[in-house]
């Protein structure tokens, strides 16, 4: 049995995500995406991405169904 990442590199994170890596340093330089550096190295915690990713966005409960009038 092999144990689960706990964290990942932004290249791993940007894999799991289907994107550039350099979508995934613009969400950390923004403060979008929850990180931790480690000297210059930056490392995704895999709860903290899994967690980024189930949370909705405040958008995604608009009604677009009553917007068009």
């Amino acid at each position: 049995m092999t144990n689960p990442k706990i964290a990942y590199r932004v290249e791993e994170a940007a894999q799991i995500l289907g994107v550039h890596p350099s979508t995934v340093y613009e969400l950390v330089r923004a403060g979008t995406l929850p990180h931790k550096r480690l000297g210059r190295r930056i490392i995704i915690p895999a709860r903290a991405l899994e967690e980024w990713l189930n949370t909705p966005e405040p958008w995604a409960s608009y009604d677009y169904t009553h917007a068009r009038k």
